[in-house]
Parts: C-alpha cells; sequence; structure tokens
C-alpha cells in the first residue's frame, strides 16, 4: 500500500473532533502511537 501524506481521508476539523475521543477509549501502552491520525484513515 502506498501512502500518501498530502491527502487525508479526514478533514482537519473532524480529526480535531475526534482525537480526543479516540485518545480516551484507547488502551494506552508503554510507546505512545507514532501516527493515530494515520492508523483510523486506514481504518475508514
Amino acid at each position: 500500500m502506498v501512502s500518501n501524506p498530502g491527502i487525508h481521508v479526514l478533514t482537519d476539523e473532524q480529526w480535531a473532533a475526534l482525537e480526543p475521543l479516540i485518545d480516551e477509549v484507547r488502551p494506552h501502552s508503554k510507546v505512545p502511537h507514532a501516527n493515530l491520525r494515520q492508523t483510523i484513515e486506514a481504518i475508514f
């Protein structure tokens, strides 16, 4: 799969609304997630 960092599935406004909700419920591992937005967009 080729990644294009300039193209997003979610707008910045949508991500701003989702990020705090996702961060609140996701399990927190010892290592912080490198790019949570990229992972969520891959799921969508």
